[in-house]
């Protein structure tokens, strides 16, 4: 059982990587603000479908995209009131698109079935070394951006500090 757990956490950190990537305290309090209406609908929503996540059939990852409107909302609304910078997406981008390798054969399942799971991630309670390795990837990407992000931050506002001593 512990097994389809991890693959449940894998396979929402998986899909939401994107707005994960972007997200920060003060981010999370303007989408909370922003979507305030919404946001016990949007909560209600998503604990029903982590509810048919569990107890769903073995393809996670299809239930787990069941949370595409929440994340939909939450990703519009960084981009549009969280001041994401050009940079930020630039590299998102390229992220999303290296975590998700997609510029590699997808293997077909009637070809070789586990090498299609090994590929993709999140089926039911199959877990190998390659889960453990995507797993450890999708972790040190977050970590990576978030601490990339963190520094920049406080370099731009010590920048700003001693430009306005300077002044």
């Amino acid at each position: 059982m512990w097994r389809r757990d991890v693959n449940i956490v894998y396979s929402y950190l998986a899909f939401w990587l994107p707005v994960l990537l972007l997200i920060n305290r003060k981010r999370f309090n303007i989408v909370r603000h922003r979507l305030r209406d919404v946001w016990v609908a949007c909560s209600i929503y998503l604990l029903l479908q982590c509810c048919l996540v569990m107890y769903g059939g073995t393809n996670l990852m299809i239930f787990v995209s069941y949370s595409l409107p929440v994340a939909l909302l939450v990703y519009v609304c960084v981009l549009k009131y969280g001041g994401v910078t050009l940079h930020e997406l630039v590299v998102l981008i390229a992220v999303v698109f290296i975590f998700n390798r997609n510029w590699q054969f997808v293997p077909l399942p009637n070809t070789s079935f586990e090498q299609y799971l090994d590929f993709l991630g999140g089926y039911n309670d199959f877990l190998t070394r390659h889960s453990f390795a995507r797993m450890i990837e999708l972790a040190a990407w977050l970590i990576g951006f978030w601490t990339v992000r963190a520094l920049l931050e406080a370099y731009v506002r010590c920048a700003t500090l001693v430009d306005s001593v300077h002044a």
